[in-house]
């Protein structure tokens, strides 16, 4: 399993493998609602709109599908990357999803149409994570060029880049008011504000790489996944 999604009402989830499947399981049973069979890759990452009834998932085939959940069939292929697709974002209206991809770049899609709105073009290497404002209007993504860019998706231009990671960017998660984000690297995190793009603190803690970052619903608190196998 390469990454797991729970609707929003705590009532399913859907999980992605290297087998080329995702599955939306019923959480009261723990059986599986639906095999979602579309890729001709590993599945990397999946997200699910705020409705809980739709997914977008992205492959090492290039590509991120847009599925329907209650029957399992695909919406949308969304074509665009050359290399794999790392992580999906989808925003609060459930309208657009942000993909970052191996190919340096994330591109921003209609989710109605399947069409490339915006590429955002800036890194210098891979795109690890996004993770888009509740507002929809910016979104935040982490490299392996050590940084992370703060977009504007209406233009697709760069707000600020945040400097101060010294090794790979391997997740990012923004607060639920839009104001500051926290990323994650080799043993530290880094809290910035993203309106200066400045970095008030920097908890390490850390005694290996950290892999994945969240945020609580509240934005006071944040829970991160390390090598060093402790949260």
């Amino acid at each position: 399993v390469t990454d797991v999604e729970i609707t929003p009402d705590g009532k399913r989830a859907i999980s992605c493998s290297t087998n080329m499947i995702c599955i939306l399981w019923d959480l009261t049973t723990g059986k599986a609602f639906q095999s979602l069979k579309g890729h001709n890759s590993m599945i990397t990452t999946v997200s699910i709109t705020p409705d809980g009834k739709r997914a977008i998932s992205g492959s090492m085939d290039c590509t991120c599908i847009y599925w329907d959940l209650n029957t399992g069939q695909i919406i949308n292929t969304l074509k665009g990357h050359t290399e794999l697709v790392n992580d999906v974002a989808i925003t609060y209206d459930g309208k657009m999803a942000l993909s970052g991809s191996y190919d340096k770049t994330c591109i921003l899609w209609d989710l109605t149409t399947g069409e490339a709105l915006q590429t955002l073009r800036g890194h210098t290497h891979y795109v690890n994570a996004v993770s888009i404002t509740p507002d929809g209007k910016r979104a935040i993504s982490g490299s392996n060029d050590r940084t992370c860019i703060n977009w504007d998706l209406n233009t697709g231009q760069i707000i600020n880049t945040l400097k101060g990671h010294t090794d790979s960017v391997n997740g990012v998660a923004i607060t639920p008011d839009g104001k500051k984000a926290i990323s994650c690297s080799s043993n530290t995190c880094i809290l910035w504000n993203l309106s200066n793009g400045a970095a008030p603190q920097s908890p390490g803690g850390h005694a290996a790489s950290v892999m994945a970052v969240s945020i609580t619903p509240n934005g006071k608190r944040a829970i991160s996944g390390s090598g060093d196998s402790t949260c």
